[in-house]
């Protein structure tokens, strides 16, 4: 018992840290943080999303515990809600998400309701949880690594995460990664198609001398910045990304 309250407590002492990590970003002025880190906090509150949606079926298993005592009934009758058709809906249907991140916890409620009773029991909820305490704890691991990191510095460290021998871990970095590299693929495109630089907040690894020499723009106004330069790209990529838009 000690063992799965220890377990269960876990969750909620790694959502703080991520939460205190989005906390303090909001305090923090958009000029200081940058748009990079913007998209990871992003990312965070929609894998957040899904947490939450958990929450709210273990709390309406609460309830349940709550009305009906030690007293087994019908599963499906304790989870049954009002949709649009009257039918019952499953946990699996109120934690569901369209990037599939949630499947293992699916399969959690699945071998929970193939006991036949209802209610909440600690054993339950240390099933239901296995997953999400798996997210979180991946997901506090790059909080702890991504200050005071920014631009493509940031996106360096993420990518660190992404050599996991577990397939979960990896396409929740995954996703995390598709939404804190699209600023950068955004000024990215623009340098390599037009020519044009549009990093106001200097996070691209491409920056702009405003008082070079005059006399020699090629090269002197655009160099490299080595330490923003995403870990996926080499040194000899970047550099013909930099040719590319000059």
């Amino acid at each position: 018992v000690k063992d799965t309250v220890l377990c269960i407590c876990e969750l909620g002492w790694l959502y703080v840290r991520v939460s205190n990590y989005l906390k303090s970003l909001q305090a923090t002025p958009t000029e200081a943080q940058g748009v990079v880190v913007q998209a990871f906090s992003f990312a965070l509150q929609e894998e957040l999303h899904d947490f939450y949606r958990l929450l709210a079926v273990l709390e309406q298993e609460l309830q349940i515990t709550g009305k009906v005592g030690t007293t087994p009934q019908p599963r499906e009758s304790g989870l049954r809600q009002r949709g649009e058709g009257g039918g019952a809906v499953k946990p699996s249907d109120l934690v569901h998400h369209s990037h599939s991140s949630i499947h293992s916890v699916d399969a959690a409620v699945a071998q929970v309701a193939s006991q036949g009773t209802s209610g909440l029991t600690l054993l339950r909820l240390r099933a239901w949880l296995q997953e999400p305490i798996e997210r979180m704890c991946q997901m506090a691991r790059m909080v702890d690594g991504a200050m005071p990191l920014r631009g493509g510095a940031l996106v360096s460290r993420l990518y660190g995460h992404i050599q996991h021998g577990d397939p979960a871990t990896r396409a929740l970095v995954r996703r995390i990664l598709d939404s804190v590299c699209a600023p950068l693929y955004a000024v990215l495109g623009r340098w390599v198609l037009y020519g044009e630089l549009q990093d106001p907040l200097k996070e691209f690894f491409i920056s702009m001398n405003a008082s070079g020499n005059v006399r020699n723009i090629w090269r002197d106004t655009y160099s490299l910045q080595n330490n923003m330069i995403p870990a996926y790209f080499s040194q000899p990529m970047a550099h013909k990304i930099l040719l590319i838009g000059k």
